[in-house]
């Protein structure tokens, strides 16, 4: 069974494409440690110490493989520690079946096979659980702090930890030994004291992220629609895939457990029976039910689900040998995961969660329909990271982050990838998005993407030949790459309304020109707007007229959030070129829920002004300074 365990989570391990949320883990840890801080105080909603431990496993490498290694080798250490728990304090047969569930549990091989903190909680989880068991006989102080270790380093890698902590201390309260009254209360106090440092440890980092996003979650729902939402997912505990009849026929011989387990009137019966029934109790009374609850918050109760289900069978199959049956049960499933369900878990180019485009098979086919000229905007940076992420390792991601457009481009040819049918912001559909933006030259499609090719004839600023003068351009997908003169090293931003910023860490820049005919001295202002919410992060505004040095008008460092400023300089001799230049510097530091921080700095608009210089002096008030920036 063991052996089963092994093949169903490392065969084809490093061959599925991280989803979404696997990637997200990586792609934060490869940044400097504050920034992870700050993801997990303001975007993410876990812990960091499961991006520190990913962030060490990255100096060993980056493949999928050597990311997913720690949760199958844990996963496969908890097929073995829920034998040797069930083994101890029940019985070899449930023992046995116990392990069998767990081997082949569709879920758990999931969640052993994904960049996540999940199979290292349930890991860590049986543990803590044999220790209480074993205190539970021992009444050994030595078993309780084994048993507080555990929970405080499993509370570490998710808040799911509240709800098992306090399972667990109810179990304790119920088998706690009682030979003696003082010790045991103390024992009790020790362990309540333990939880609270547990709790206490990532306290700061749940408050922090629950005020600024999630206060919605605990509100707003009736007990029915509560119990509802997690009534289907524990279905999906025992059974992943959505056949209901599969998941009512594995939860009747669970339910016979649980009753089972209280008629033993032992501390593990009582243990397992307090483990999977109250933190359902708590969600329920909670009414917790939020968009991003998921099967895999859940997952840690297949550890007494597994026992639970090990007790019924070994009570309910007396006539099969405890060991055949637990090996014709993990083998069947086995066969079944790698048969029937071969394509969720082990083939080419797929995942489970196929809902999200899978960077993998994107960074392999998308760069032959990339070319090596022009502008890629992606329709959103979550997209683009993952992209990068392969990208980089199959040696492509740098054509990306140098794309470029020159200033003797009479067309700039502009492609936007679509993932998975999403458009950004800039449309709901692909309908709108030609509504919109016009046919593209080329339509060409590739994995779960679609590249739309524009050729964008360059149309810059008008020039100035009348005073005053007037022009306004802003970080529409054409637009910009219309109006730009020049630009490197950038990319757009389809959210909140479009902004044109570094296509990833590091520096971007582009410049505007504009042609001048127009006699006499000018008075020259100039208004942007932009975004810059990244520490460190650097906007600067030069200008320049001719061929003359470029004179500084704006440096922004971040962080300072949405920005509205400009520049005025007089110009009384004649000239026949402008040029207003940005250059932007995107700092590592400053954490965004894409896996990088693109979209905490970008040029959105900007306002372009000339007047008469003797028009503007006129209309100055009285004993009011001369122009300046």
């Amino acid at each position: 069974m063991l052996a089963v365990a092994v093949v169903l989570r490392f065969y084809h391990l490093d061959t599925p494409s991280m989803w979404l949320d696997e990637i997200l883990v990586p792609m934060a840890a490869r940044h400097p440690v504050s920034y992870i801080f700050d993801l997990v105080t303001t975007s993410e909603v876990h812990p960091p110490t499961f991006y520190l431990l990913v962030k060490l496993l990255m100096a060993c490498g980056v493949s999928d493989f050597a990311l997913r290694f720690v949760p199958a080798a844990l996963g496969v250490g908890s097929v073995a520690a829920i034998f040797v728990v069930a083994r101890r304090h029940l019985s070899p047969a449930a023992a046995l079946y116990a392990m069998a569930f767990l081997a082949a549990s569709p879920l758990h091989i999931y969640i052993s096979r994904v960049v996540r903190m999940y199979s290292i909680l349930i890991f860590l989880f049986i543990l803590s659980t044999g220790c209480l068991l074993a205190y539970a006989q021992s009444a050994s102080r030595r078993d309780l702090w084994r048993f507080i270790a555990c929970n405080i380093a499993l509370t570490s890698l998710h808040y799911v930890g509240f709800m098992i902590l306090a399972a667990q201390f109810a179990a304790l309260c119920w088998v706690a030994p009682r030979q003696d009254s003082r010790r045991r209360w103390q024992d009790l106090g020790l362990a309540l004291a333990g939880s609270a440092l547990a709790v206490g440890l990532v306290l700061p980092f749940f408050i922090s992220r629950l005020l600024r996003t999630h206060r919605e979650q605990f509100m707003g729902y009736s007990y029915l629609e509560a119990l509802g939402n997690i009534a289907a997912k524990l279905g999906q505990v025992l059974w992943l895939f959505p056949q209901w009849p599969v998941q009512v026929l594995v939860a009747l011989p669970i339910v016979a457990g649980v009753v089972l387990a209280v008629r033993l009137k032992t501390a593990a019966g009582r243990v397992f029976a307090c483990l999977a029934v109250l933190p359902v109790v708590f969600l329920i009374l909670a009414k917790y039910d939020y968009y991003a609850f998921n099967v895999w918050h859940l997952s840690f109760l297949l550890a007494p689900v597994s026992v639970l289900f090990g007790l019924s069978a070994a009570r309910f199959v007396p006539k099969v040998p405890p060991a055949l049956g637990a090996v014709v049960l993990a083998g069947g499933l086995g066969a079944f995961m790698l048969g029937p369900r071969f394509a969720d878990f082990y083939a080419f180019d797929t995942t489970i969660m196929p809902f999200f485009t899978l960077s993998k098979p994107l960074a392999r086919n998308l760069p032959a329909l990339l070319g090596q000229d022009g502008a890629v905007v992606f329709c959103d940076v979550c997209t683009l990271n993952g992209y990068y992420w392969y990208a980089d390792q199959f040696g492509s991601g740098d054509r990306l982050r140098q794309q470029a457009v020159a200033s003797g481009e009479a067309t700039r040819t502009v492609r936007f990838v679509s993932g998975s049918g999403s458009f950004g912001d800039y449309a709901k559909g692909e309908g709108a998005f030609l509504a919109r933006f016009g046919q593209p030259a080329s339509v060409e499609k590739t994995f779960q993407a679609a590249v739309y090719r524009f050729e964008v004839p360059k149309t810059p600023l008008p020039a100035v030949r009348t005073l005053p003068y007037a022009a306004t351009t802003d970080a529409d997908l054409l637009r910009f790459y219309a109006t730009v003169d020049s630009a490197w090293g950038l990319t757009l931003d389809t959210n909140w309304g479009g902004a044109a910023g570094p296509a990833d860490t590091g520096e971007a820049g582009f410049e505007y020109v504009v042609e001048n005919s127009a006699p006499g001295p000018q008075l020259v202002v100039c208004h942007q707007a932009f975004i810059n919410t990244g520490r460190e992060n650097r906007y600067v505004v030069r200008y320049r007229f001719d061929d003359e040095p470029f004179v500084d008008a704006a440096r922004i460092v971040g962080p300072t959030g949405e920005v509205d400023m400009g520049f005025v300089a007089e110009r009384r001799e004649p000239y026949s070129r402008l040029t207003v230049r940005v250059e932007m510097a995107l700092a590592p530091y400053t954490a965004d829920f894409a896996g990088g921080n693109q979209s905490t700095l970008g040029f959105r608009r900007m306002d372009l002004r000339i007047v008469p210089l003797a028009e503007a002096a006129a209309a100055k008030e009285p004993g009011q300074a001369g122009a300046g920036l």
